[in-house]
């Protein structure tokens, strides 16, 4: 759940504080989750899981109109990847093990997260 939550919560600080502080950068953000099982929040019932998805996938919403339009047409700022894994990161670029490239300037890793056993 981890890197779920680390992308929502980036998400709302980028679209709530973003246009205040970094107008002009707002094009170039993309948060891009990478999940290698064909769902999300695999601990919790269907309908969370199904609802993260909804939340990650809707549509960006900047409410400064001037900062709006800076951005590019249908300007998706999340990427919701399943199925995918990762099989290498480089410096400025993340290989998947469907050899697909994703460039990025930073990157954040929540993978091998999960509780102790008892």
């Amino acid at each position: 759940p981890t890197g779920i939550e680390f992308a929502a919560e980036l998400r709302d600080f980028v679209e709530e504080d973003g246009p205040k502080y970094y107008p002009k950068l707002l094009q170039y953000v993309r948060i891009k989750v990478i999940e290698a099982s064909p769902m999300v929040l695999a601990p919790f019932d269907k309908e969370l899981q199904q609802e993260a998805i909804a939340q990650l996938k809707r549509p960006t919403m900047i409410s400064d109109p001037k900062v709006a339009k800076l951005l590019p047409p249908n300007f998706q700022m999340t990427e919701l990847l399943l199925e995918a894994s990762v099989k290498e990161v480089k410096e400025d670029r993340i290989l998947l093990n469907n050899g697909q490239e994703i460039p990025y300037g930073i990157a954040v890793w929540a993978a091998g997260n999960g509780p102790i056993p008892l």
